[in-house]
């Protein structure tokens, strides 16, 4: 346990050191974002690109990770005095509450059936065009699989697979808190409401750190993204840090799930907001589109995408216009119609892990699914989780007090972009882990942010009341994480005190046995077509083509 705690602190420190790095580098210097949380986030957006890169050119060696690492550790001292230090008992308070949110006995379902098997696959073998023949995970890649194999190294084992969820919600959480004590300097107590909203939500509602997946991360980075636009379009300081901060938290939030790739219609609202500021065309498209994030920006999207055409033919899987049906290791369009509507049926309610509507093409029809997936679904999954929101918000506005009245902020063209998203989310994919989390409560912050507040509350009070807000959330969150950890022990018999890492068994690795059987039924009689590795599997891909990068042997 001692192990891990301190390697996860390494990795820690390792990141702050290179989002110091490309911060001094790209003239990321501003007060406001010279602190750890912002630090965290920008490093792990330079480690992805790096370890997307190296996984191109061999598999992803534990010895290289290390050397990345060590990498940071060297920016973390180099630019040690121009990182603030400020409040240091609170920035150790929260990482030793977040390890406790990794002290994991049994993850959720879809660790086992992809997340580790994908993990594993990148550190044991090279890509194999085609991969997402062999499961079905495998064809909806997330960036934090690349990052959770970057951390990996013999020493800890297989147990740090959630060090990649726990560093987004580390930073996120010095993020905020950061965010909370600037606004409050600057007495804008309206954007410290909406920082201390996404900090109680995120501590309460995604405390379970092994259940985060893919999505809850993406769903935390997804808050704070609009929390930024909020800021973006009512302050005047700060605008090309803040359109670079929106670019990185835009490119992590799209590797980590590529359907967030709609959150570009973002762009909208801030080209709107520069155009009727400088009202000069040429000054936002510089503003934008001139600078090294933005380059950044564009090579990691351009990774997501190369790795969805690796893995399925696909640009954008499922999405089916975007399946090139001649490549030998395609999928095909076909295909990624009947994943897409089976992801649409699953979102809808009209498949569970029990039953399954019998015309599935007439429930999928207009609103038929509607009735069903409110008896099913809403009732009590999103119904709770509307009842749970709007408690936050109405502790929120009594604490603060709050008034039915509107402040002068700008709010309402976010709103409404905001609301197109959740129509389109309640069209095609109503389930709360496909984005219904982070849209729905930035409606309800968003809103709340936007209120006045009565003339009685003074400076003094409100930073009490925020205070005890934090106290109270860390808390829960810190007692709700012991009473699961208490319960894993209970059924799991899990012990984190003599061994932290959760249990695996030979299902976990059944994919990198279906490559060797692939590379075991070379079926080639001249010497180049072996040396180019190209191998045909019947009995997995129904006479598709698998080709390895290398030969592997």
């Amino acid at each position: 346990m001692f192990i891990n705690f301190l390697y996860f602190l390494f990795i820690s420190l390792s990141c702050v050191g290179y989002g110091a790095f490309i911060q001094n580098k790209t003239n990321i210097k501003s007060k406001e974002f010279n602190n750890l949380g912002t630090f965290g986030i920008t490093g792990i957006f330079l480690l992805n690109i790096i370890i997307y890169t190296l996984s191109f050119i061999d598999k992803i060696n534990p010895l290289l990770n290390l050397l990345l690492l060590v990498g940071g550790i060297f920016f973390f001292f180099f630019y040690f005095l121009k990182i603030s230090k400020k409040k240091t008992y609170l920035y150790i308070l929260i990482f030793i509450l977040i390890y406790l949110g990794i002290l994991i006995g049994k993850p959720h379902d879809d660790f086992h059936y992809y997340h580790f098997p994908y993990i594993h696959y990148l550190l044991n073998s090279d890509f194999i065009y085609g991969v997402g023949h062999l499961n079905h995970g495998f064809r909806t890649s997330s960036s934090i699989f690349y990052i959770n194999a970057l951390f990996f190294n013999p020493l800890t084992g297989y147990g740090t697979f959630h060090f990649g969820a726990a560093l987004y919600m580390l930073f996120a959480n010095i993020y905020l808190y950061e965010k909370i004590t600037f606004f409050n300097k600057e007495k804008k107590k309206n954007i410290s409401i909406f920082a201390i909203c996404i900090f109680i939500f995120i501590n309460i509602f995604f405390y379970r750190i092994g259940e985060h997946g893919t999505d809850r991360s993406a769903q935390i980075l997804s808050l704070i993204f609009l929390f930024e636009i909020f800021i973006f379009v009512n302050l005047e300081n700060n605008i090309e840090n803040r359109i670079k901060i929106l670019i990185i938290l835009l490119g992590l939030i799209v590797s980590l799930k590529a359907f967030y790739i709609l959150f570009l219609v973002f762009s909208f609202v801030i080209l709107n907001h520069l155009y009727f500021k400088k009202k000069n065309l040429k000054k936002i498209l510089y503003t934008i589109f001139f600078n090294s994030i933005f380059i950044l920006f564009f090579i990691n999207i351009s990774y997501v995408i190369i790795v969805s055409l690796i893995n399925t033919g696909c640009l954008l899987y499922p999405v089916s216009f975007t399946c090139l049906d001649d490549l030998s290791w395609s999928l095909g369009s076909v295909e990624a119609i009947k994943m897409n509507n089976w992801y649409e049926l699953w979102a809808k309610g009209g498949a569970t892990p029990n039953t399954r509507v019998s015309d599935q093409e007439e429930y999928l029809t207009s609103f038929n699914w509607v009735l069903n997936w409110i008896n099913i679904y809403f009732f009590n999954k999103v119904s709770d989780f509307l009842l749970g929101i709007t408690f936050l918000c109405l502790i929120i506005f009594f604490t603060f007090r709050l008034k039915l009245s509107f402040s002068n902020y700008r709010f309402k063209l976010i709103s409404f972009v905001i609301l197109i998203l959740i129509i389109e989310w309640f069209y095609n994919h109503p389930a709360l882990r496909y984005g219904g989390y982070s849209l729905i409560a930035g409606m309800f912050f968003l809103i709340l942010s936007s209120f006045n507040f009565k003339k009685s509350i003074t400076n003094i009070t409100f930073q009490k009341n925020i205070r005890y807000l934090i106290a109270i959330s860390l808390s829960i969150f810190l007692l709700r994480n012991i009473d699961r950890i208490i319960q894993e022990y209970d059924k799991y018999k899990y012990n984190p005190i003599q061994n932290p890492n959760y249990t695996f068994n030979t299902h976990d690795f059944r994919v990198l046995k279906k490559i060797e059987l692939l590379k075991s039924d070379i079926n080639c009689k001249e010497k180049k077509i072996c040396k180019d590795n190209e191998f045909k599997i019947n009995f997995l891909s129904n006479k598709k083509y698998f080709i390895s990068r290398k030969n592997n042997d």
